[in-house]
């Protein structure tokens, strides 16, 4: 539980993105983390988390109203992982797979009439980022002070938007998941 008291977020000034505040706003939260050794080999993990950040009193200068989710905080995460360590030839090895779940967020506030009907719009466009998941895959073996691994990310070439930066001068930026992506590390231990 967090009462924030000026709370610094990010508003559209002249085309550019400046710190401001906001007077109240409060964050409500709960994260579990859950890791479980089903055997000597096969270890799962779970991790979930839910957030209700919101403002607590409206904010006209931001075009948000008393009530309004705070912007870039999705209420809801989640992951999912499983590893499996087994032997190769004698050797120590191991396969996993990872599920991670980022809910919808806005980034900005949506603007608001107050109760003398005086519209206050907001500092800037108001986008929603939709939910995702990834799934990602791993492997590897270790041979003395050496581990070499193989991994895929995002598996299924999923595309959302991690993070976006609106503003009113056209010039918005967002960032995307990274697509598919395969690679190998070879890590020397000393």
């Amino acid at each position: 539980y967090i009462d924030w008291q000026d709370y610094i977020i990010t508003v559209t000034r002249g085309g550019l993105n400046v710190a401001g505040n906001a007077d109240e706003a409060v964050s409500m939260g709960v994260e579990g983390t859950l890791s479980w050794a089903v055997s000597d080999a096969l270890t799962l993990r779970a991790m979930a988390s839910y957030v209700q950040a919101e403002l607590t009193a409206d904010e006209p200068d931001l075009g948000g109203a008393d009530g309004d989710q705070l912007p870039d905080t999705p209420e809801w995460q989640a992951a999912l992982d499983a590893e499996y360590r087994f032997r190769v030839a004698d050797l120590p090895a191991y396969v996993g797979a990872a599920w991670r779940y980022k809910g919808d967020m806005p980034v900005g506030f949506p603007g608001y009439t107050d109760d003398d009907g005086v519209y206050w719009a907001p500092s800037a466009p108001r986008v929603d980022l939709d939910s995702y998941s990834l799934v990602d895959l791993r492997a590897g073996v270790t041979a003395g002070p050496v581990d070499v691994s193989l991994y895929v990310t995002n598996l299924f070439d999923e595309w959302a938007y991690t993070s976006f930066d609106s503003n009113f001068n056209g010039a918005s930026l967002g960032t995307p998941t990274r697509p598919r992506t395969y690679g190998a590390v070879v890590r020397w231990n000393f």
